[in-house]
């Protein structure tokens, strides 16, 4: 009994290894001689295709055929798992491409990552530089503008020093001009009164000569009547160059407050330009300066902008990570599984291609016929 239940499981584990346990191709029956006081036993054997393909008899098809251990049966055509073995390391092959190219995908991603996370520090250095840079620019036009009002305001105090002096020249002149009038007008009264006496003396030595001509008066009288005349046309003379004298010397005055007054025009018409030319200067650096500081805010949108698609670029690189990571782990199954497949593939095509007895026996029935296909099982 120890015996045959060895036998037994000896030729049960050799079946199932080789052969399967459905799909019956063959029915061998076995005489198993048993030593001691046993009685031998019948046991019948169903041999199932390990397989798949076509089936080639080795032995007659007779009924109650005789054959012996090891004897080969029957010889399943291999093509058809040799096709599928095939297309197991394909797939196989397949599935090892795809976790290499998630690998691959992962590496790139993460390259991809680092390349986005550096270029977000750089505009965020690039950012701090050009705010850095506006605010500093702000500081200066704002002394700038300062610059330019204390100018306005030295400018506005020349031009009002400039009208004031016009103002009182003009007033000088005025007074000048009058008092030269006066003066002139005294000095002519006295003009005319030096030619009044001038006249009278003349006429006086006239009368004189006359009456010592007819001897009515001694010499002496004509010789002071023409002495008191030289003396009136002496004051005459002086008279007439008191009034060219002064008449020189009030135009003079009245030239010099002309100059002055012509000076302090040129001088109001230059702070003009000056105070104009400011403006101008003004202008063109508000212009300039608004033009630099919109520069500025527009190359911090920029690096804003940038920053904000590089963030993105970062968090799609993780997108991607997270993505080839999860491909690369069902690629490994599936490589796994794939592998595990053809393994088993393999073990049946090298152990199921030709079907052996496993021991002495009769055939009892052929399921199949020749050429037929089976099915694995």
């Amino acid at each position: 009994s120890s015996r045959l239940s060895k036998i037994v499981s000896f030729f049960s584990q050799a079946v199932q290894i080789g052969l399967g346990i459905t799909g019956w191709l063959v029915k061998v029956h076995v005489k198993v001689p048993v030593a001691g006081k046993m009685t031998p036993i019948d046991t019948e054997y169903s041999i199932a295709a390990p397989i798949e393909g076509i089936v080639r008899l080795k032995i007659p098809k007779e009924k109650n055929k005789r054959v012996s251990a090891g004897e080969i049966v029957l010889e399943i055509d291999p093509e058809d798992q040799e096709s599928k073995i095939s297309k197991l390391e394909n797939e196989h092959q397949s599935s090892l491409n795809d976790v290499a190219r998630a690998e691959e995908d992962i590496r790139s991603a993460q390259s991809q990552k680092l390349q986005a996370g550096t270029k977000v520090q750089s505009l965020e250095e690039q950012k701090a530089t050009k705010a850095n840079e506006l605010e500093r620019h702000n500081e200066q036009a704002n002394l700038k503008k300062m610059d330019f009002e204390n100018q306005r305001q030295r400018i506005r105090l020349s031009i009002d020093t400039a009208n004031e002096s016009i103002r009182r020249i003009g007033e000088q002149i005025a007074s000048q001009e009058k008092s030269n009038v006066q003066q002139l007008d005294n000095l002519g009264i006295s003009i005319r009164n030096a030619e009044d006496v001038v006249g009278q003396q003349q006429k006086e030595v006239v009368r004189t000569q006359r009456l010592v001509d007819d001897g009515a008066l001694p010499k002496g009288d004509l010789d002071k009547a023409q002495a008191a005349l030289r003396k009136a046309q002496n004051d005459l003379q002086t008279a007439k160059n008191d009034h060219l004298r002064t008449a020189i010397d009030l135009e003079g005055r009245i030239a010099t407050l002309k100059s002055d007054l012509a000076q302090a025009q040129l001088d109001l018409k230059t702070k003009e330009g000056d105070f104009s030319k400011l403006a101008l200067d003004e202008s063109t650096f508000e212009f300039d300066s608004r033009s630099r500081a919109l520069s500025l805010q527009d190359a911090i949108r920029e690096t804003e902008r940038q920053g904000e698609m590089a963030i993105f670029d970062g968090q799609s690189a993780e997108t991607r990570i997270a993505s080839a990571a999860q491909s690369k782990h069902s690629a490994e199954l599936r490589a796994s599984g794939l592998a595990d497949d053809l393994e088993d593939a393999k073990k049946k095509l090298a152990a199921g291609q030709r079907i052996k007895a496993p021991w002495d026996g009769y055939v009892r029935e052929f399921v199949v016929e020749e050429g037929t296909k089976v099915m694995a099982g």
